[in-house]
């Protein structure tokens, strides 16, 4: 697989994994409407699935922002709701300017990447699972990741894994001030191509290699991830389907 190819396999895995984890958070949420009735109890219940997520979440907005002197403040980690929308968690601090806002607001998925990537290799050993896939497709590579959890307290990293993987996501406001950033870059980039710098700065051959190596080993964190999360989401849709069969004419299942 080429640079492009494997640059093309991480989006896709990113793409999935954002897809996935405002599914499961809303799923999560649906469950705990089902269960208990009431919605801030339903938030509660998501805040305590997810909470190792968002403890990481959090607390890697506060170290980047102060790595990056940005003054970080009244670090919460407490659920707060305002009318439509809750905050899982927050730090507040002084604006760093485009470029520090927004390695900020990216630190959560950085870390939340190198965790997944750690656990997945270290913990349940996914570079047997993309030998399964390359030599004999999927059948072999679903029994790889079944074969996984024979690990010590294989249960416990795997609920780490879906925990960080679903709170690692930008939120909106972490994203705010990546559309300026990216916008920039987009123009800059532009600029350079018709002027013929670009090619200048295409990366060595050498290079590439070693970047498209470390991409495919991070969508291999991924692909378990998410496999991992399809897992762990039929125990979730099996709760909402028995309250369909039995209840109903249950107002909740309306929602």
């Amino acid at each position: 697989m080429n640079g492009w190819g494997a640059l093309l396999w991480f989006l896709v895995g990113l793409t999935i994994l954002a897809g996935l984890s405002r599914w499961m958070s809303g799923l999560v949420q649906g469950v705990g409407w089902l269960l208990f009735g009431d919605e801030r109890a339903a938030f509660l219940l998501t805040y305590v699935v997810f909470f190792p997520g968002i403890v990481l979440h959090e607390l890697s907005h506060w170290v980047m922002a102060w790595l990056l002197g940005m003054r970080p403040r009244q670090l919460s980690l407490w659920p707060r709701v305002y009318g439509r929308r809750v905050e899982m968690g927050s730090v507040r601090m002084r604006s760093g300017g485009p470029l520090r806002d927004s390695l900020t607001g990216l630190a959560p998925l950085l870390v939340g990447s190198l965790i997944l990537l750690l656990v997945s290799y270290r913990i349940f050993d996914a570079a047997v699972l993309r030998q399964a896939w390359s030599r004999d497709g999927f059948g072999a590579a679903w029994g790889a990741f079944w074969a996984a959890f024979r690990v010590p307290n294989a249960w416990l990293w795997a609920y780490l894994v879906f925990a960080v993987s679903n709170a690692m996501l930008p939120s909106p406001a972490d994203r705010r001030p990546l559309l300026p950033l990216l916008l920039y870059v987009v123009i800059v980039g532009l600029a350079f191509y018709l002027i013929g710098w670009l090619p200048r700065l295409v990366l060595p051959a050498d290079v590439m290699v070693q970047v498209a190596g470390a991409l495919r080993t991070l969508s291999t964190a991924f692909a378990f991830t998410i496999a991992l999360d399809v897992l762990i989401a039929l125990p979730l849709l099996a709760v909402q389907l028995l309250f369909l069969l039995f209840r109903p004419g249950d107002s909740r299942l309306m929602r």
